[in-house]
């Protein structure tokens, strides 16, 4: 009898090993090698058969069940996220908390030259100037700071809901202020190193701000471009099978279009007379 070892994947048998032919009265030990990913599901199991045909073409098998246990991974995870939130988080808090002091002070300190107030933080001096530097001046005013921070709490609440969905509430929640704090941090250590290294006609730090928002709105709508241009290209009889046109859409198309938009906002910047 020619021994096969099966695997049932979609309703169907698979083949994954040739264990050889056995004889009558004898008894064969097969070691099989099975691969296991992890799919955000904390107890996977998988049904295999061992089946042998008979030299007349007759087939016999029997099923059996193979169960993979990701719960002590996932424990291991939620123990690193817990010691995270507890002794990282803090001091990660602290440490942006004491930049943006930090910055703030310079900000108002510049207030001695008066085209920088608080005044005209809000409410920029648009009299005699070009329309390309009053288009630069709104990217630096923290009205339109306030609409680019509720398209980025769009990209972070899809990203909470995508997560949780997957991973949990807790876990999802701890990750996301992780990462948030961390992709806050290094923009504010830019800004200061930005400060520090520039010893003469130092930019307002409302342009380093202006700049670090526009990135994540930059991000938004790439978000956006992405989820669109499946349907988009489909209709357009453009589509060329789901995994070919997944790569070219996330890993090619999508950042271009995210590079152009903050270009654009670079470009925007540069009418500014002060750029």
């Amino acid at each position: 009898i020619a021994i096969y070892i099966m695997e049932k994947k979609g309703g169907m048998l698979e083949t994954i090993k040739d264990a050889g032919t056995l004889s009558g009265g004898k008894e064969m030990i097969a070691n099989v090698g099975v691969r296991s990913k992890y799919s955000f599901e904390s107890v996977q199991e998988k049904v295999f058969a061992v089946v042998g045909e008979t030299q007349d073409g007759r087939f016999l098998g029997r099923y059996f069940h193979l169960r993979v246990s990701w719960e002590g991974h996932e424990k291991n995870i939620n123990q690193s996220l817990s010691y995270a939130s507890t002794s990282i988080v803090p001091v990660l808090g602290i440490i942006v908390a004491l930049l943006v002091v930090a910055l703030l002070e310079v900000a108002h300190r510049m207030q001695k030259n008066s085209e920088y107030t608080l005044r005209t933080l809000f409410f920029p001096s648009f009299r005699g100037r070009p329309v390309g530097e009053r288009i630069a001046d709104l990217m630096f005013d923290p009205f339109f700071w306030v609409f680019e921070a509720a398209c980025i709490a769009i990209l972070i609440i899809s990203t909470y809901n995508d997560m949780a969905g997957k991973v949990g509430g807790d876990i999802g929640r701890n990750i996301l202020l992780l990462s948030g704090l961390g992709a806050l941090l290094l923009p504010l250590l830019y800004i200061v190193f930005a400060r520090v290294s520039e010893r003469y006609n130092k930019k307002p730090v409302r342009f380093f701000f202006g700049m670090f928002m526009w990135g994540g709105f930059a991000a938004l709508l790439s978000f956006f471009v992405s989820y669109f241009q499946m349907p988009l290209f489909s209709m357009l009889g453009l589509g060329a099978g789901a995994v070919t046109f997944s790569f070219f859409a996330t890993a090619v198309f999508a950042p271009i279009v995210e590079e152009a938009i903050k270009g654009l906002g670079v470009c925007i910047a540069s009418w500014h007379h002060e750029f």
